[in-house]
């Protein structure tokens, strides 16, 4: 993904250069993934053509339980190298799916939500994950904190200099009613609507 699809999904200079830099820690390059499915292609390739000349050599060699021993820890062997090849193609996908997601959800820390994520026995289908965007749109509403905030951008409405309401829901007289303590809560929860209003009124 390039650094204007990156920034087109809404995400800050700063994050784009972070991902750019685990792109080239954690992301495995499109050629070495080829390879990879290419490998496994061959390795298929392989057990199949060795399954035949093993079958061919137990029925030849039916009375020599040695080599007929030999034979099986082949024919296991050759089964297990399979079996590496193909759970090694499918955590590539599943890692290249939750990474993408991950960032279409626009978690701050990619690796502490994933932590967070259910992914045994996860089924792909059509370049997806199943339930993996339920499980983050639960996630980001329980745990808001661990996603970019998608909050309007603060400053006065056009039209209502100072007289309607804030960024955050508060009228001007509202805000001139409210105690001290509620005055520096909000100060400390949402300093630009502070400053707005403060500016609004007669502080």
């Amino acid at each position: 993904m390039t650094k204007e699809e990156l920034k087109a999904l809404g995400l800050a200079d700063e994050q784009i250069e972070k991902v750019v830099e685990d792109y080239g820690k954690n992301y495995v390059p499109k050629n070495q993934f080829n390879q990879k499915n290419e490998e496994l292609k061959q390795a298929k390739e392989s057990l199949t053509t060795m399954q035949s000349d093993i079958e061919a050599l137990k029925k030849t060699n039916a009375d020599n339980a040695e080599l007929a021993k030999q034979i099986d820890e082949m024919k296991a062997a050759q089964v297990k190298r399979d079996e590496e090849y193909t759970a090694q193609i499918h955590k590539m996908e599943v890692d290249g799916i939750v990474e993408r997601t991950l960032m279409t959800f626009k978690a701050k820390n990619g690796k502490a939500v994933r932590a967070l994520l259910d992914l045994e026995d996860v089924k792909l289908k059509d370049g997806t994950i199943k339930g993996l965007d339920d499980q983050l749109t639960k996630l980001k509403e329980s745990d808001p904190y661990l996603f970019e905030s998608e909050s309007k951008p603060t400053g006065v409405t056009p039209g209502e200099p100072h007289g309607g309401q804030g960024s955050t829901g508060i009228t001007q007289e509202q805000f001139n009613k409210m105690g001290y303590l509620q005055r520096a809560k909000l100060k400390e929860d949402d300093p630009n609507a502070y400053s707005e209003l403060t500016n609004g009124g007669n502080e």
